[in-house]
């Protein structure tokens, strides 16, 4: 697949190197020009994007086009206009609610306007990164994170950086991963902050401010609170997971996907005590109703402890090479339970039985895990893997105001003595050999797209 991107990435770029003095030409042949065009942002709601342009002939159509996070996909909208030789049209993209942007995410976007006589021009590319314009931001790239924050010391980012840089490589090891996707993380500062840029699941939620941070695979990117490496660790795993597993057909239960993120935090071994106490209290939750995170704020806390416990039970009795297994047989497409069998050689409710058993202090041996399996992250078999996405147009008929598609939604992590928030990391459709495998993760993407896909004010239409 890597092969892949590389020579669409050389094609696309003769493309458009082939065009760039084409497109000059055309813009002074069309007899349309832009007299100015630009945006603005109106954080945390919308961005307006602003043109004025004039023709030789009535211009009769205006289309906004643009990308989110370096997506394939691509959408385009109708600005408001009135129909003239000389126009201006506003075209504004909502960012809030149920068409939640994260802070941080790069915007591309351009127009192709049309007059009377047919003629066409589109503009060039303009590009930007959507985040609160009352900061001054600062960047640091190590390794595969790129950090953006504002109003705290360099030095100390900079050794939070190196140091999460680090921790990352012991993740990516036990699942399985070589060269991976760049990852960004945005760093705000307070609750205040958090608020705004945040997409709380629900007004509970936002009132008891569980969270200290969510990740969004579908842009590579995390926003967190405060500068925690505990927090950025945990919101790159639930990242790397997701570069991990990225079939279109595997479905990781929050407790394992939560479980593993919370394995690499060097203070996950604080909810050992409140584990042990809701075993005792017998308020520990079955097993097979973990898929999701809980909706009750007082079992999210016992939630997310007993994740952290039964994945750290999985890897002190069997280590990294099964848990690794595990991941492979459900990017492989198999169902969990099977894909647990094939890893382990015994079943979830085993497992479950056993650490059960130990919480209360029971003399029970760990389950006998099956033949020995090849470790998932073996020399020969590292997986370098950037989650590619089909291409699609939606034709956004909001006129002067925008729904975007929604996010699935996003990872969190635990705030310091408080317990994380929800997280189901989407997926994006890996497309490798053969041309008729390519068609059916193409058209699985395209039926899935189509049962998510919100209604608009207006509706949607793609082509």
């Amino acid at each position: 697949m890597k092969t892949l991107r590389v020579i669409a990435a050389v094609v696309m770029i003769a493309l458009l190197g082939g065009s760039a003095s084409a497109a000059a030409d055309v813009a002074s042949k069309s007899g349309i020009r832009v007299v100015s065009a630009g945006h603005q942002i109106q954080y945390p709601d919308r961005l307006v994007f602003h043109l004025e342009a004039e023709a030789d002939a009535t211009i009769t159509e205006i289309r906004l086009f643009y990308t989110l996070g370096g997506r394939s996909v691509q959408t385009y909208g109708y600005p408001d206009f009135t129909p003239g030789r000389r126009v201006a049209s506003d075209f504004s993209i909502r960012t809030s609610g149920a068409s939640y942007i994260p802070t941080g995410v790069d915007v591309e976007y351009y127009y192709r306007i049309t007059d009377a006589d047919r003629n066409t021009l589109e503009t060039a590319r303009s590009s930007f990164e959507y985040r609160d314009p009352r900061y001054r931001w600062n960047k640091l790239t190590r390794g595969d994170l790129t950090v953006l924050w504002h109003d705290i010391s360099r030095r100390r980012v900079e050794r939070l950086t190196a140091d999460v840089v680090e921790r990352l490589e012991e993740v990516k090891s036990v699942f399985g991963l070589g060269e991976v996707e760049p990852m960004k993380a945005v760093i705000v500062n307070s609750r205040r902050e958090a608020r705004s840029a945040f997409p709380f699941p629900s007004e509970a939620a936002r009132r008891g401010h569980f969270f200290a941070g969510f990740a969004f695979s579908e842009y590579s990117l995390f926003v967190m609170q405060g500068l925690s490496a505990d927090t950025m660790v945990h919101e790159a795993a639930h990242l790397l997971l997701d570069q991990a597993v990225d079939s279109p057909l595997a479905r990781v239960p929050a407790w394992l996907n939560e479980g593993l993120a919370m394995q690499f935090e060097d203070g996950a071994i604080a909810y050992s005590a409140a584990v042990r106490s809701a075993a005792r209290a017998n308020r520990l939750l079955k097993l097979n109703h973990m898929g999701s995170v809980p909706g009750e704020s007082r079992d999210i806390s016992v939630f997310y402890g007993q994740a952290w416990s039964i994945v750290d039970y999985m890897m002190d009795n069997y280590g990294p090479e099964r848990m690794g297994a595990l991941l492979a047989a459900l990017d492989s497409g198999e169902r969990f339970d099977q894909a647990f069998q094939t890893a382990y050689g015994f079943t979830p409710d085993d497992l479950e039985r056993a650490w059960r058993a130990g919480l209360l202090g029971a003399s029970v041996a760990p389950p006998r895990p099956g033949p020995a399996i090849q470790a998932a992250a073996s020399e020969s078999d590292v997986r370098s893997r950037v989650p590619d996405s089909p291409p699609a147009v939606s034709d956004l008929r909001d006129d002067s105001e925008s729904r975007i598609p929604d996010s699935p939604p996003a990872a969190g992590a635990p705030l310091p003595a408080s317990p994380p928030g929800p997280s189901v990391v989407g997926t994006a459709a890996f497309i490798s050999g053969t041309a008729a495998v390519a068609m059916v993760v193409v058209l699985w993407r395209w039926i899935w797209q189509r049962l998510h896909r919100p209604t608009p004010e207006n509706g949607v239409h793609e082509t």
